[in-house]
């Protein structure tokens, strides 16, 4: 059932899963859902979004996922061995385990969880997403006596950019932190100052032009293996750009992309 107790998902091995749409009682089209078998019946593999928006299949190597109106599949989440699934009410953001971390994602941009936590040696249970607390608590050991809450402190908020940064710097007194865009279709880097402390836009300096900034997936030639970074000495203590170039080249190894990890906030 969805959390809304509208819609049911009826799984019958050898067929595609069934919805139907309790109020107005009437089956919802669903060509495009996959078959299920027994062992997707038996282990609930298949679920909703807390909104009722999306259908979620559990498999061994990740998730795939429907938007129930469209039927059309939005982007895989992959990884291996996912337990204790718990999604945002608003269903942005996914909480999950393996055997070896808990994890959390923003549903929107799949490829990458946002947070990371390490388990040593440590069974968990009851897994829990609270978003307007930003933490994640849940049991730890097999007595469930010892509750544990990790902080998302800077994560589950708004101030994310789905647009991954080529590099970064902070100033000298760690206020200020100096980020590096590529411009795929221009061929120029843009740098944004933000504030450290609450990641305010503070000032973006005039773009600059990098003509051997190669395009993200492309295999480059020994002379192209450079990307711009951003000198930590030409940031000043007051957010203000102190070079007129604030770029220069980093080596990278040839046939690869730069390093495109972004902040998450």
């Amino acid at each position: 059932m969805s959390a809304d107790d509208r819609l049911l998902a009826l799984c019958l091995p050898g067929t595609r899963l069934q919805i139907w749409d309790i109020p107005r009682r009437r089956k919802v089209p669903t060509a495009w859902a996959p078959k299920a078998t027994a062992a997707n019946c038996s282990k609930e593999d298949f679920q909703f979004t807390p909104d009722s928006r999306h259908l979620i299949q559990r498999g061994p190597s990740g998730l795939r996922r429907w938007d129930i109106a469209s039927g059309r599949e939005l982007p895989k989440l992959e990884h291996e061995g996912l337990e204790d699934l718990e999604f945002s009410p608003d269903g942005r953001f996914l909480a999950a385990a393996d055997l070896d971390e808990i994890l959390l994602w923003r549903t929107g941009a799949p490829a990458t969880p946002v947070f990371r936590y390490p388990l040593p040696e440590e069974t968990i249970s009851d897994l829990r997403l609270d978003v307007e607390e930003r933490r994640i608590r849940y049991f730890a050991g097999s007595s469930q006596t010892v509750v544990r809450s990790l902080s998302l402190d800077g994560i589950v908020d708004f101030r994310w950019h789905s647009r991954p940064a080529a590099s970064g710097s902070f100033s000298p007194d760690g206020r200020t932190l100096a980020i590096a865009h590529q411009d795929t279709d221009t061929g120029r880097a843009q740098i944004q100052l933000l504030d450290s402390r609450n990641g305010r836009h503070l000032a973006s300096p005039p773009s600059a032009a990098c003509p051997t900034f190669p395009k993200v997936g492309t295999v480059r030639s020994a002379a192209q293996c450079t990307w711009p970074s951003v000198p930590t000495d030409a940031i000043s203590p007051t957010a203000s750009v102190t070079r007129e170039s604030p770029f220069r080249r980093r080596s990278c190894p040839c046939g690869t992309s730069p390093p495109t990890a972004s902040p998450s906030h």
